[in-house]
């Protein structure tokens, strides 16, 4: 899990490998490719990588409240069998 300062320095920090941020809580095909990429580790950096919803790509934060509906679309792509083996996530 991400301390408060780490994620404050991945917000203005660019995109990277492990790092993909959106400013939408709607683009599913987004957050599954992003995923599928995570999870396949193609580096072999065997670091987490990180889906920062609600911010846009220079660091500031979209004030995105997160409800169950996003959550939802999030967790399914571990239940749902589009990534196997299934990806390990933390909300």
């Amino acid at each position: 899990m991400l301390t408060k300062e780490q994620l404050d320095e991945i917000l203005v920090s660019g995109e990277a490998y492990r790092i993909e941020k959106t400013i939408s809580k709607n683009d599913a095909d987004k957050f599954g490719e992003t995923i599928c990429a995570f999870a396949n580790d193609l580096p072999n950096g065997r670091l987490p990588g990180y889906l920062i919803i609600g911010v846009h790509d220079n660091g500031t934060r979209d004030g995105l409240k997160v409800d169950e509906t996003l959550q939802q679309t999030l967790l399914s792509f571990r239940t749902d069998g589009r990534i196997v083996p299934p990806p390990v996530m933390h909300l």
